[in-house]
């Protein structure tokens, strides 16, 4: 295995709800496009559950196992390429911080290793974990999610493998990426924008879907044995529930105020990293990105019609019912 032969590895570190699964599905897309860019884009052993390289931080390995020989072992590193690219949400895991940075450096001693970082304000972060969770394993409302919040403490790991040169850092912003594009920002932010222009863009116009409030209301309250009946009911029928134009649970103050806790932490992030403006790079000052928001509340009648009754009885006792209703998530 030459991993010696690489002059660089860009590695994209994906955080939760940052555009992660989009650029994945881009690099996957376009292997032979990268290849002609001298780009290697290295896919995991075949597997419909797993595609290109953004699952190899998640696989189980041998208890004891050098992390960089597991990923030796399970990805395809040989290539006549000079530029390697990997791409993981599992390298960001407090677990695996310090093996990702130092381990990946250790496996290409000849290159100059990058690690890229999408960073989003947290409102936005919080609505969309929410609208993710209530799908396998959480129970309960948008104020009890759990999300850390240290951006600083996730990165300092990669800072002291390779240096803050080589660690980038991007806003997740529509409005500051070219053309609103976040597959351009990614080739311009590691100094290649010219493979844009030859890349397949194709592969879905949306970066994050969110189900719907009244979708995310009813799983956030299905206990962990009925999630999967329930979300394949929803899933194969998506006018099964009730319409709801708004997007975000809490109201554009609410979010505002909950993103002022975190003035402190955004500040020391763009200040540490030299990003510019706080309120541009994490788009502080827009909070009509929810135009037809409303206080929601559960209309359990409707949710009646659309899902069996039976189903519906399971899922809400006749007090939790009375509790529930005029009340928001």
């Amino acid at each position: 295995m030459q991993t010696d032969r690489y002059k660089q590895v860009i590695v994209h570190c994906g955080l939760p709800k940052t555009g992660s699964s989009f650029l994945q599905r881009l690099f996957l897309h376009n292997t032979s496009h990268l290849a002609r860019h001298s780009i290697h884009y290295p896919a995991i052993e075949p597997s419909k559950r797993h595609q290109g390289n953004h699952s190899i931080a998640f696989i189980t390995y041998s208890a004891g196992e050098d992390f960089a020989v597991h990923i030796a072992k399970r990805l395809d590193l040989e290539s006549e390429c000079d530029t390697l690219l990997l791409s993981a949400e599992g390298f960001a895991k407090p677990a695996l911080q310090a093996q990702a940075a130092d381990r990946l450096v250790a496996l290409f001693p000849n290159a100059k290793v990058r690690f890229i970082f999408y960073l989003r304000r947290f409102d936005h972060i919080i609505e969309s974990v929410y609208s993710e969770v209530v799908k396998v394993n959480f129970c309960g409302s948008i104020s009890e999610v759990f999300y850390p919040t240290n951006v600083l403490a996730k990165l300092d790991p990669f800072v002291r493998a390779v240096g803050k040169p080589n660690i980038v850092i991007r806003p997740y912003s529509k409005a500051l990426w070219p053309n609103g594009s976040i597959g351009a920002d990614f080739f311009a932010a590691i100094g290649r924008p010219e493979v844009w222009q030859d890349v397949n863009s194709l592969v879905g116009s949306k970066v994050n879907a969110m189900l719907s409030r009244p979708a995310i209301h009813l799983l956030s309250r299905t206990p962990i044995q009925e999630k999967r009946s329930v979300l394949k009911r929803i899933s194969s029928n998506p006018t099964i529930l009730p319409k709801d134009p708004a997007r975000y649970f809490r109201s554009p103050s609410d979010r505002r105020r909950f993103n002022n806790t975190f003035d402190a932490h955004y500040r020391q992030v763009v200040q540490e990293f030299e990003l510019g403006n706080v309120r541009e790079f994490f788009d502080l000052e827009r909070y009509d990105d929810d135009p037809l928001w409303a206080p929601f509340s559960p209309d359990v009648k409707a949710m009646k019609r659309a899902l069996r009754p039976s189903i519906v009885e399971r899922l809400y006792s006749r007090a939790q019912v009375l509790n529930l209703v005029g009340q928001a998530n």
